[in-house]
């Protein structure tokens, strides 16, 4: 009965696919706990393309992979640098599966535009995914 309450809440507050926050580095953004707690349990926790990595556990696991993934990634782009336009968190719900997308616009040397994404399921009341590419890819 909670993850139900914790589905029509999402759906509530996200149905509409906005954005949940955006800025220029994920460093504005690090207290994400909050948005895992309220993230429902996915019926067939997929991610929205495939990735060829998967980290699964409990959320405090989760979260750390998450925040050093997202920093991690922007340091590499700094060290190459490579332009950060735009860090963004947003909802994903396809079919009975509900995640959140992180993600980094950045500009290549080159001036190509290109991004990078993270999704996180919740695959039940204790256990999540976390959806990543290696690091350099």
């Amino acid at each position: 009965m909670v993850d139900q309450e914790r589905r029509e809440a999402f759906l509530q507050k996200y149905n509409n696919g906005a954005k949940i926050w955006s800025g220029g580095t994920f460093t504005g953004y690090l207290n994400l706990r909050p948005l895992l707690e309220e993230l429902p349990i996915s019926d067939v926790a997929e991610a929205s393309r495939d990735y060829p990595r998967r980290y699964q556990g409990m959320p405090d696991n989760v979260y750390g992979e998450l925040i050093h993934n997202l920093l991690s990634f922007e340091g590499y782009l700094k060290d190459r640098a490579f332009h950060i336009e735009e860090c963004t968190i947003k909802p994903i719900i396809k079919d009975s599966s509900y995640l959140y997308q992180f993600s980094i616009r950045y500009t290549n040397k080159e001036g190509e535009e290109k991004v990078r994404t993270y999704e996180v399921a919740r695959s039940d009341e204790r256990n999540f995914i976390f959806f990543t590419d290696p690091l350099k890819s």
